[in-house]
C-alpha cells in the first residue's frame, strides 16, 4: 500500500470541501408552491420552512385579536424566510403585516404566536436570536412593540423592539444570547396601542420586522476535516493488519 494515500485522501477532501458553495437556500412545504413564503394561515396548519439549515414549523397561535375584536386576517399576513448563506445573523424570516397590523383611534391590537426551530443535522450551534424592525409608524399617543422569547425560560421577554410616543422609547434592535443549541421552541409577541387619552392618537402601524438566529462559527472545512480523519483512522487501521499478516508470513 502506498504509504502516501492517507495524506492523499486528506488533501482531496479538503479541496472539495466550500462551505459556502451552495449558496443562500430557502424551502417551504405546505404553502402552495410558493419559493420562500408562507401565509400565516397555511403555517396554522402545519406548512412550514427551512432556511439555510434551519427548520421553521410548529407554529400556533397563542393569540390574536384585541379587546375591539379587530378580526386578523391570516391569510394576509406572511412569513418570508430568509438566508444569506452567513453564520451572523443567520437565517431567519421577514414577518410581513401587509397592512393587517394597524390601529384604529384608541384601539389596541395583540398577536402572539410560538414556533420551533431545529438544526437540520442536529449541530447544535444555535446561539442567539435577534429581532430588527422594518417600517411603522406612530402617531403622538400610539406605540408599536415586538417581543420575542428564546430559550431561557425568563418570565420576561428576552428581546424586544419598540417604538413609542407614549413611553418615548425607540429600539430598532435587539439579539439575546444562549447556549449553543439544536432546537428551540420562540415566541413572537406583538402589541399595537393608540391610548387618545388627549385626543390626538392618529394610529400605529407595523409593517414588517425580521427574526434571526445565529450559528457558532465552524472552521470551514471541520465538518469534512472529521469525516477525514475518521477515513484515515480507518486506512491506518488496514495498513497496520497488513504489516502485522507480513510479518507473520515472514516469521
Amino acid at each position: 500500500m502506498n504509504d502516501r494515500m492517507p495524506l492523499l485522501v486528506l488533501g482531496t477532501t479538503l479541496l472539495a470541501f466550500n462551505p459556502m458553495s451552495a449558496g443562500a437556500a430557502v424551502t417551504t412545504s405546505g404553502c402552495g408552491g410558493s419559493a420562500d413564503t408562507c401565509t400565516m394561515t397555511q403555517l396554522l396548519g402545519g406548512g412550514e420552512f427551512t432556511a439555510g439549515d434551519l427548520r421553521f414549523h410548529t407554529f400556533s397561535l397563542f393569540f390574536g385579536g384585541g379587546p375591539f375584536d379587530k378580526v386578523i386576517d391570516e391569510d394576509t399576513i406572511s412569513l418570508t424566510g430568509l438566508d444569506d448563506a452567513g453564520f451572523d445573523p443567520g437565517p431567519g424570516f421577514r414577518f410581513n403585516g401587509n397592512g393587517e397590523l394597524a390601529t384604529a383611534v384608541g384601539e389596541t391590537i395583540g398577536y402572539v404566536f410560538d414556533f420551533k426551530v431545529d438544526q437540520v443535522g442536529g449541530l447544535a450551534t444555535m446561539k442567539d436570536s435577534s429581532l430588527k424592525a422594518g417600517t411603522g409608524s406612530v402617531g403622538p399617543e400610539d406605540e408599536w412593540r415586538v417581543q420575542g422569547r428564546s430559550p431561557s425560560g425568563n418570565f420576561f421577554p428576552d428581546l424586544e423592539i419598540v417604538d413609542s410616543a407614549i413611553t418615548v422609547e425607540e429600539v430598532l434592535f435587539d439579539s439575546f444570547t444562549f447556549a449553543p443549541t439544536s432546537s428551540l421552541t420562540a415566541r413572537n409577541a406583538i402589541v399595537l396601542d393608540s391610548q387618545n387619552v388627549f385626543g390626538d392618537s392618529t394610529g400605529a402601524t407595523l409593517d414588517d420586522y425580521t427574526f434571526r438566529v445565529s450559528a457558532v462559527p465552524l472552521p470551514a472545512a471541520l465538518p469534512l476535516l472529521l469525516s477525514a480523519l475518521g477515513l484515515l483512522t480507518v486506512i491506518g487501521k488496514r495498513r497496520s493488519g497488513l504489516l502485522h499478516q507480513q510479518d507473520a508470513l515472514a516469521a
